[in-house]
């Protein structure tokens, strides 16, 4: 199932979490609540994301592209094999987030706080990483 150019909140969202995946394309999440659901395998495309709050929730195989989420949420969340392609993400939160060979290329960190993380095979290219916060990082990465 493929979403064009909606306004979703949470209760949007949650009726689609956990069945077949879907893609997000052009679609405005800002703000959204959308903490513990399983939005595994789900597409973002052009997406805005500014400070949505994805806290807990599994986002496992998801995918990122050109999406704008200054501020967004990812404490606690699962992000195994997620894909980040030429996105914002500034002054995101993924506090212990496991990120378990998920891959940010082209991307903007800055100021992104990934305190207690924890990532096998992590994968940054061409990514700005100005300024983020890495404490207490876990990585087994051999990059």
């Amino acid at each position: 199932m493929t979403i064009t150019g909606e306004s979703l909140a949470r209760a949007d969202i949650a009726a689609l979490a956990g069945s077949a995946p879907v893609s997000l394309i052009d679609c405005d999440l800002a703000e959204a609540e959308l903490g513990r659901l399983d939005l595994s395998g789900w597409r973002f495309e052009r997406c805005g994301l500014r400070r949505a709050d994805f806290s807990g929730a599994r986002l496992e195989r998801t995918h990122w592209r050109s999406c704008r989420g200054a501020f967004a949420t990812f404490t606690g969340a699962e992000l195994g094999d997620a894909v980040f392609v030429a996105s914002d993400f500034n002054n995101a939160l993924l506090r212990g987030a496991t990120l378990p060979a998920a891959s940010f290329t082209g991307c903007k960190l800055t100021g992104a706080d990934f305190t207690d993380a924890r990532a096998l095979e992590l994968r940054f290219e061409e990514t700005l990483l100005i300024d983020a916060r890495l404490a207490g990082f876990r990585s087994s990465s051999r990059r």
